[in-house]
This record gives structure tokens, sequence and C-alpha cells, in this order.
């Protein structure tokens, strides 16, 4: 939603894979790239993404690419998904 809404991208991949006791979501676009906050950042969308990660403690990658678009990389334990009722 965040990409169509704010990148204009002609593609995006998105990716869930499990590996190494870890499951992985990521993200990926071809469009205008996220501007990282520099100082006190003014939107609340990282702020709670990162919340959100941290929650369960996972880990939330969000760069640039290099030439364009943005990636985010979400990693999760996949104990976290043992201990909660999704699993069950």
């Amino acid at each position: 939603n965040n990409a169509l809404k704010h990148a204009r991208p002609t593609r995006i991949r998105v990716v869930l894979a499990a590996a190494n006791g870890k499951i992985v979501l990521g993200i990926r676009d071809n469009g205008t790239g996220i501007r990282l906050p520099t100082g006190h950042a003014t939107g609340a969308g990282l702020r709670i993404m990162q919340h959100r990660a941290d929650s369960i403690d996972s880990s939330l990658v969000v760069q640039k690419r290099p030439g364009c678009g943005t990636e985010v990389v979400c990693t999760v334990p996949a104990t976290v998904l043992q201990r909660s009722n999704f699993a069950k």
C-alpha cells in the first residue's frame, strides 16, 4: 500500500521465505525511492513499522535501493509464530 501511495512504482515484488529458523518478508519496488528521515521524522509510518517489528522481537530494515526504489525486509524468528495463535 505504501509503495503504491508514495513511490509510483511500475513493479512491486513481495517475497515470503523461511530458512534457518527465521521467516523473512521482503518488499521491493522500483519507484521513486524512500526519503529516509534525517533528525526528527514527521511521518508515523516508519516509526509504527519499527515499533511493530520490535514488539515481536523482529528486525526491520528499510533502505533506498541504488538507482531507484525501496526495499523493506522484516525478519521474524520462527519461535514468534510458534508462540502466537497464528500457528495454531
